[in-house]
């Protein structure tokens, strides 16, 4: 009897320092010439528990349960993110704008101003999201059109049609003043790709309405000019650490009732940067 509890003490002993060996990973740090790493911090992606390398760049993490995904951190070196195995080796290379994966989420913000394909004026509006590997924005541009009756005298609410103006044989002073009502919004997805460089596509409303001023200080809506509808988006965004550029491009699907001799497709661009934080 005593020796079935001494070997069942035996076998149980030898069974917790198994399964505490399983729970133990090892490796090896070193940078892309194959130095070893002092210091780097190895944690374990999906727990708390973390070490660091020792002189030769070797580390052993204790975990509770089984390691997949280790991250390993060093001052000035790229972030490693590594499918965890026994004794492993991880390299680490130094940071380039470029390969630089995001760690996290961060916001974003800017300005932007936005150019029709014809009859336009520029607009200019501001860009905001959250991005990482994936991200959102939403986008808008005012072109404010409280400046036409002020500085033509032009009766305001009362703008009259193209055709209007032909018939009543309106003049123009040489070159006829103009303007822009125009508004959008727009908002979107994102994705990361080759390198810091994102996809954008969106979806959203634009409406833009060209104005001509005549010599008797009234205002008509120049038909050729207006359109309003849907806009379906497509852009690019570089990202360079802190800082991005983005450029993009709007189709507005015309549905301006009155308009019936304006092309059904209008295409606007857009261009920006701004700080990510």
């Amino acid at each position: 009897m005593v020796k079935k509890v001494l070997l069942m003490s035996c076998l149980l002993c030898l069974g917790i320092q198994l399964a505490s060996a399983q729970n133990v990973l090892k490796g090896r740090v070193v940078d892309h010439q194959g130095n070893p790493i002092s210091g780097a911090k190895v944690e374990n992606a999906k727990g708390s528990e973390q070490t660091t390398t020792d002189m030769n760049g070797q580390f052993s993490l204790e975990t509770e349960g089984n390691v997949k995904k280790v991250n390993v951190y060093y001052m000035g070196m790229q972030t490693a993110h590594k499918k965890a195995k026994p004794d492993m080796l991880v390299k680490m290379g130094g940071i380039n704008w470029w390969k630089q994966k995001p760690d996290k989420y961060s916001w974003f913000f800017g300005p932007q101003v936005s150019i029709t394909s014809s009859y336009g004026e520029p607009s200019f509006g501001f860009i905001f999201g959250r991005l990482k590997n994936w991200g959102w924005y939403v986008k808008a541009d005012v072109k404010n059109p409280s400046d036409i009756g002020k500085e033509n005298n032009s009766i305001e609410g009362s703008w009259g049609s193209f055709d209007e103006m032909v018939s009543k044989e309106h003049t123009f002073d040489g070159k006829p003043k103009s303007s822009v009502n125009r508004w959008g919004v727009s908002a979107g997805i994102m994705r990361r790709t080759l390198g810091n460089l994102y996809v954008m596509a969106g979806a959203g409303y634009l409406e833009n309405v060209k104005v001509w001023t005549c010599m008797e200080g009234h205002s008509f809506e120049y038909e050729p000019g207006c359109y309003s509808g849907l806009t379906a988006e497509g852009g690019l965004m570089l990202k360079v650490k802190h800082v991005f550029i983005n450029a993009n491009i709007m189709c507005t699907f015309n549905s301006f009732i009155d308009n019936k001799d304006t092309a059904s497709k209008k295409l606007s661009g857009s261009l920006g940067f701004g700080y990510s934080f």
